[in-house]
């Protein structure tokens, strides 16, 4: 019986130590860890934006509030080769009292009420204006940014079907000889 006490209470020893060791050793690895993070100077509120179409890392961003158009499409990598900046949209859902207030009266109006307002942004055009580069609009929370295709993507698939077609009309006509 006794041997039973002092395994029981060895045991419980060793497991006091062993959950002491590790939550001493937890804080010393995060202290390590720190060094990783930054603290920025403006504590500013995030928002969460969507960008896809012709950009280099089309996604969702986590982006600081007030951004504009241009800072979110040099946040995704900026526009490829085949993007039109003349056709930028911005899709935003309507989030205030005064939104919601007139898609109800069209509603009752028997209307199809509007939920959403598709901005259309021609950012070449602001990009040769300086002037009008300050005018850039700013995204809100849940705003999806869609960059347009060129002319050139459109050639370019035409040429690439021409392309593929002449290769099977070729191999056609050797096996016919």
């Amino acid at each position: 019986m006794a041997f039973k006490k002092s395994y029981i209470s060895s045991g419980f020893v060793f497991v006091f130590l062993f959950v002491f060791l590790l939550s001493s050793a937890l804080p010393q690895q995060d202290v390590l860890n720190r060094n990783q993070y930054k603290i920025g100077t403006d504590e500013r509120l995030m928002i969460t934006v969507h960008i896809f179409g012709e950009i280099q890392k089309p996604g969702e961003y986590l982006v600081p509030d007030n951004t504009n158009i241009m800072e979110i499409i040099s946040k995704a990598g900026g526009p490829t080769e085949f993007s039109n900046l003349s056709k930028v949209k911005i899709t935003r859902g309507l989030v205030s009292i005064d939104d919601l207030k007139k898609a109800l009266k069209m509603r009752v109006n028997k209307r199809k009420p509007v939920l959403k307002q598709v901005i259309k942004i021609n950012l070449k055009r602001m990009l040769d204006n300086e002037r009008s580069m300050s005018t850039l609009p700013t995204l809100k929370p849940g705003d999806v940014v869609r960059v347009g295709r060129n002319g050139w993507f459109a050639w370019q698939t035409v040429v690439r079907i021409i392309s593929q077609l002449a290769i099977v009309a070729q191999v056609w006509y050797w096996y016919s000889q």
